[in-house]
C-alpha cells in the first residue's frame, strides 16, 4: 500500500467546489469520503466554517433628518435688506421735514404732510406720473409683442441646450449701456441729442432692448426646463414670458434714469417721475419734496404690484429648493478684496490725475466694473439664494422691496455723505447691485430655481458677477451723482459730456480752428462709443455662456 493511500498516512486533499468554493475537503478514498476540516482551521465535523455561517443581521440605523442650517448668504442678504429698509425709513422722515444738509435730520424742522401737499399741487407732478405710466406701458407692450413672436420659435427647438443658448444670448442686448443706445438712435434719426424727441426715442429703444431681452431669456429658460423635465416644450415658452412680465410689473413706476438723462440736458419738466425726483434732489436741493415724491412713487409702485405679486405667489406656492454654496463664492470675494486693495494702493478710486481723459475714464470704468461686479454679483446671488428658499409670500415681498429700493436716491446720497465717500467712486461700487436689470434678473432666476436645481452653482455665481460688471461699466447716473471732478469720470459720463459739447460747439462757430477742434471731438466721441459699448457686450457674452453652463444639463428636478 502506498503512503498516500494508507489509512493513517498523509492524505492528498482537493477542494470539493473548486478553488473559490467552500473549504470542505474530501478524502480520495471512497470508503472514507467524510468532510475533513482544513489543516489551517480547526472546525468540528458537520459544521461549516465560521466565514460560511450567516452573519447576524444588523439592525437598521435610524438616520436623523438633516439639519436645515441657516444659509451662508442669508446674513448678507438680510443685512442688505435691513440697510434698504433703513434708507426707506430715512426717506419717510425727510419727507416730513424741511431738511437741509447743514442742520441734518435731528435739527431740521418738522412740517408734517406739507411736502406731500406741495408735491400733489405742483403742476409738473401729474404730467410726470402720466409720462411714466405711458413710457412703461409702451415699453412693456412693444417688448411683449417682440418676445411673443420670438418665443414661438422655441417650439421648433428639440434640445434643451439649444433653447438655453438662444435664451441666454438675449442677455447680451440687456448689457448694452443705455447711453450708447441713446446716442446711436440720435445719430440714426438725425436728431439733436438735447432735443425732446431724441430723449423719447433714445429711452424707448434702450429700454425696449433690455426688457425684450429679459422676456426672451425667461422664455428660453423655462422652455429648456420643460424639455429636460417632460421632453417637450409644452407651455414653457409662454409660461416663461408670463413670469418675466409679472416680475417686470413689480417695478411698474421705475424708469431707466440712464436712458432718460443721457439724451437731454433738461432735468425737470414733463419728464418721468424719476427724472423729477432727480431734479428736486440734486438740482434744486429740495430734499423734503424729493423725499415725499419718493414715498408717493413707492406707494404707487406697491399698489400696481399687488396683482402680479398675488399671481407670482400662487405660481410659486409649495415650491422651494435648498441650493448649494459653491466654492466660486470664495474666489469671487477674494478677487474683490484683491482689486480693492490694488485700487487703494494706486489711488484709482480717488481719481487719476496726469493722464488723458480717455485713459482716465477707461481706468475708472475698469475699477468700478471689477469691484462692482464682484460685490454686486455676490449680493445678487445672495438674494437668489434667499428667495429660492423662502415661502411664496416672502419671495414676492422681497422682490417688491428690491424693486422699491431703487426710488430713494436722495436718502442714498445722504447716507454716502455721512460715510464721507462722496466725490469718490465708492458709491458706484456699493450701489452696483441695485441696477434695475440685475434686480429683475435675480427675481427671474429665484423663481426658476424654486422648482429646479442648477447643475453648476459656481457657474451661476460667476455669470451674475460678469453681468453685474457689464451693468456697472455702462452706468452713467452713479458717477454723475456722486462725483464732481474730471479725474473721476467714467467712460459713459465722459461720452455724454463730449457729445453735448460737440453739438453745442458745432453750431457756435464755423471758423477753421473750431472746425478742426470739432473734428477732433468727433474722433474722440467715436473712440468713447466703442470703449463704452464693446466691453459690456463681451462681458454679456461671457455671462450668457456661463448661465447656459449653470443650467444645462440638470442633475435632477427637485421639488418641495
Amino acid at each position: 500500500m502506498s503512503e498516500n493511500s494508507a489509512p493513517g498516512g498523509p492524505r492528498a486533499y482537493q477542494p470539493a467546489d473548486g478553488p473559490r468554493g467552500p473549504r470542505y475537503f474530501t478524502n480520495p478514498n471512497p470508503t472514507q469520503n467524510q468532510p475533513v476540516p482544513n489543516a489551517f482551521q480547526s472546525q468540528p465535523q458537520g459544521r461549516a466554517p465560521a466565514f460560511q455561517q450567516p452573519r447576524p443581521v444588523q439592525p437598521a440605523r435610524t438616520q436623523k433628518p438633516p439639519r436645515k442650517g441657516f444659509p451662508v448668504f442669508g446674513i448678507l442678504a438680510l443685512a442688505v435688506l435691513t440697510a434698504m429698509l433703513m434708507i426707506f425709513a430715512v426717506t419717510v422722515v425727510i419727507s416730513m421735514q424741511r431738511y437741509t444738509p447743514i442742520r441734518g435730520i435731528s435739527n431740521s424742522p418738522y412740517v408734517g404732510i406739507n411736502n406731500y401737499e406741495r408735491v400733489l399741487s405742483m403742476p409738473t407732478t401729474p404730467p410726470a406720473m402720466g409720462t411714466t405710466l405711458a413710457m412703461r406701458l409702451f415699453e412693456g407692450l412693444l417688448s411683449l409683442l417682440v418676445a411673443a413672436a420670438f418665443c414661438a420659435l422655441y417650439y421648433a427647438v428639440k434640445k434643451p441646450g439649444a433653447a438655453l443658448l438662444l435664451g441666454c444670448l438675449w442677455l447680451i442686448p440687456v448689457c448694452v449701456p443705455p447711453v450708447s443706445m441713446a446716442m446711436l438712435v440720435t445719430k440714426t434719426l438725425g436728431l439733436r441729442p438735447v432735443s425732446h424727441e431724441a430723449g423719447i426715442a433714445g429711452y424707448a429703444l434702450s429700454t425696449f432692448l433690455q426688457t425684450a431681452g429679459l422676456f426672451c431669456f425667461s422664455g428660453g429658460l423655462f422652455t429648456a426646463l420643460n424639455l429636460m423635465k417632460k421632453g417637450k416644450a409644452g407651455k414653457g415658452p409662454y409660461f416663461g414670458l408670463l413670469i418675466g412680465a409679472l416680475v417686470w410689473l413689480l417695478a411698474g413706476m421705475t424708469t431707466n434714469l440712464d436712458a432718460d438723462l443721457s439724451t437731454s440736458t433738461a432735468m425737470s419738466g414733463a419728464g418721468s417721475l424719476d427724472r423729477l425726483i432727480y431734479a428736486q434732489s440734486f438740482m434744486n436741493a429740495n430734499f423734503g419734496v424729493s423725499g415725499a415724491m419718493s414715498v408717493i412713487k413707492v406707494l404707487l409702485q406697491i399698489a400696481l404690484a399687488i396683482v402680479p405679486l398675488v399671481v407670482l405667489c400662487i405660481l410659486a406656492r409649495k415650491k422651494s429648493t435648498k441650493g448649494k454654496t459653491p466654492l466660486m463664492v470664495l474666489w469671487v470675494f477674494l478677487a474683490f478684496l484683491t482689486v480693492f486693495g490694488a485700487s487703494i494702493a494706486v489711488g484709482f478710486l480717488g481719481g487719476i490725475t496726469g493722464a488723458s481723459p480717455i485713459v482716465t475714464g477707461l481706468l475708472n470704468s475698469l475699477m468700478v466694473s471689477l469691484m462692482g461686479g464682484c460685490l454686486g454679483g455676490l449680493i445678487a446671488y445672495s438674494f437668489v439664494h434667499l428667495m429660492r428658499r423662502s415661502p411664496s409670500l416672502l419671495f414676492g415681498l422681497i422682490a417688491v422691496l428690491l424693486c422699491a429700493a431703487m426710488s430713494c436716491k436722495a436718502a442714498q446720497y445722504l447716507l454716502m455723505q455721512q460715510m464721507s465717500i462722496v466725490n469718490t467712486l465708492y458709491p458706484a461700487v456699493l450701489l452696483a447691485a441695485f441696477d434695475p436689470r440685475l434686480i429683475l434678473l435675480s427675481s427671474l432666476l429665484a423663481f426658476a430655481l424654486r422648482d429646479h436645481m442648477e447643475r453648476r452653482p459656481g457657474s451661476l455665481v460667476l455669470a451674475m458677477a460678469l453681468l453685474c460688471a457689464a451693468f456697472a461699466w455702462g452706468n452713467m447716473t452713479l458717477p454723475m451723482l456722486y462725483t464732481n471732478s474730471r479725474a473721476l469720470y467714467t467712460l459713459p459720463y465722459y461720452l455724454r459730456q463730449v457729445t453735448l459739447n460737440t453739438v453745442s460747439s458745432s453750431a457756435a462757430d464755423t471758423s477753421q480752428s473750431m472746425v478742426q477742434a470739432y473734428g477732433e471731438r468727433m474722433k474722440t466721441e467715436q473712440i468713447l462709443r466703442l470703449l463704452t459699448a464693446l466691453p459690456p457686450m463681451l462681458l454679456g457674452v461671457g455671462g450668457a455662456l456661463l448661465m447656459k453652463r449653470a443650467f444645462n444639463p440638470f442633475n435632477q428636478t427637485a421639488k418641495g
